[in-house]
């Protein structure tokens, strides 16, 4: 099996942002396709969240990302579709997906992190997923929905 193949047991969340416009669809296809032009030999995460909650997976949850340098090895890579605005729909899927994840692997509830967070992404210049890691484990863990309310997307 060669490494890019290779069976993981995710150990942690890494969450990320499409940086694509904030609540329009953007398809685990163009995604792939963009990825593959990388050099990556598909979509480098293994969970896609579309504005209006539709899960779409990339890789699979125990094959090895292409999302996080320092975590690719033990992490599942989450992507919100959006910039810096998400829908409510999509903070319930991330919880409902974290849920899963945290049930399945060895994992606690202090292992989720924003891609921002490390330095392959700071020395990159990105701000992925533009989610204060503070606000976002607030909301996850004590269920503190003001912690993301200015991350939340309008809709009609």
């Amino acid at each position: 099996m060669s490494q890019s193949l290779k069976a993981i047991i995710p150990r942690c969340v890494v969450v990320h942002c499409s940086a694509s416009a904030n609540g329009e669809h953007y398809d685990i296809d163009l995604i792939t396709k963009d990825h593959l032009k990388r050099g990556f030999n598909s979509a480098g995460y293994q969970i896609v969240i579309q504005p209006d909650g539709e899960v779409q997976r990339g890789r699979g949850l125990n094959e090895k990302g292409a999302h996080c340098i320092e975590r690719n090895h033990d992490s599942t890579g989450i992507c919100l579709i959006g910039l810096d605005k998400f829908t409510q729909k999509q903070f319930e899927v991330l919880r409902y997906q974290i849920d899963g994840l945290m049930m399945t692997y060895p994992m606690n509830k202090w292992d989720i992190y924003c891609h921002y967070q490390f330095k392959s992404a700071q020395d990159q210049g990105k701000t992925c997923p533009s989610i204060r890691v503070n606000e976002l484990l607030a909301w996850y863990l004590l269920f503190d929905n003001r912690a993301i309310s200015k991350y939340i997307l309008e809709t009609k």
